[in-house]
């Protein structure tokens, strides 16, 4: 048959496309119900409760967006370490994990799954800013271009 597919070659081929993002999806997943049993407190703080203590000694605020969102207004101070990029866990294998780590992204869904990463790894005083960007606007962070 010239120009068809059998149904059978045709699932195999579709099912081959989609098996890698089924998997990060379901791995994304399996990540922020992990981030948000068991320990999700101590994980995770309001954009009020980092406004309140962000400026303790040895503390880093890390940007996990895109550059594109950085530049449209970050934390002053904060690090981009855009998750999107290829190299994330070298870029966190370089981080000093003695230190005091906020995370924060657009909504808090990014920054989550990079803390619950980081713990992992041993960054055990790493916080999920909840609610990202949008709920430190509202709580009255100053951000910068």
């Amino acid at each position: 048959m010239i120009g068809k597919i059998n149904i059978n070659e045709k699932n195999r081929i579709l099912n081959k496309k989609l098996l890698p993002y089924l998997l990060w999806i379901s791995m994304l997943s399996f990540m922020g119900y992990s981030c948000h049993s068991g320990d999700s407190a101590s994980m995770e703080i309001s954009a009020e409760e980092y406004l309140k203590m962000h400026e303790q000694v040895n503390s880093v605020i890390l940007d996990v967006r895109t550059s594109q969102e950085y530049e449209r207004g970050h934390l002053p101070g904060a690090v981009l370490m855009d998750i999107y990029t290829p190299g994330t866990n070298e870029r966190l294998n370089k981080l000093d994990p003695s230190k005091t780590y906020y995370v924060y992204c657009h909504s808090g869904a990014r920054s989550r799954s990079i803390v619950y990463l980081m713990r992992k790894q041993g960054f055990a005083k790493s916080y999920n800013i909840k609610g990202g960007i949008l709920h430190l606007g509202r709580a009255g962070a100053t951000l910068t271009k």
